[in-house]
């Protein structure tokens, strides 16, 4: 079975470059698993699996892996997302001041097959940076889906066709 070429991401040599590090990232992760459940590691092994077939999508897994630190009621996460056919980075987190406090979110990089990216490779490289210090200073992971029982089939085809 082949991939359609309609199911495919459209980007270049640098997106590609950030994507390799990104895979390095989470394999590292995946290498030294002191602080994550079954089920981290098991979200973790799902977002390498898309990483790892990029450019094409991997839309059996959907739903997006946090990495979020937590200091004086105030909160930073940076997101990794996988749905249907697109892929985002994206970070944010809650700031506490005198009167309440406030939450921000930034989507700065996003892929949808058929559509150029959005977004910067510099951002890329700013989250890489960024959730690499939260995870070196003791940041939680939490998972939202990344489909929890389900079996992803035939994702092993076409993965080193590229190379």
């Amino acid at each position: 079975m082949s991939e359609d070429s309609a199911d495919r991401y459209e980007y270049g040599p640098d997106v590609q470059h950030m994507i390799d590090n990104l895979t390095e990232f989470i394999e590292d992760i995946i290498s030294s698993p002191a602080n994550q459940t079954a089920f981290d590691l098991q979200a973790l092994v799902r977002i390498l699996l898309v990483l790892r077939r990029m450019p094409y999508a991997t839309p059996e897994v959907d739903g997006s892996i946090s990495f979020e630190y937590s200091f004086g009621g105030e909160l930073r996460y940076y997101s990794i997302g996988n749905s249907d056919g697109s892929f985002s980075l994206s970070d944010g987190g809650y700031v506490r001041g005198d009167y309440g406090g406030d939450a921000y979110s930034n989507y700065g990089f996003s892929m949808s097959v058929g559509y150029s990216p959005e977004g910067s490779e510099l951002y890329m490289y700013s989250w890489l940076e960024g959730a690499s210090e939260l995870f070196r200073n003791g940041a939680k992971i939490s998972v939202d889906q990344i489909n929890e029982y389900e079996i992803v089939e035939d994702w092993e085809e076409n993965i080193d066709e590229e190379e």
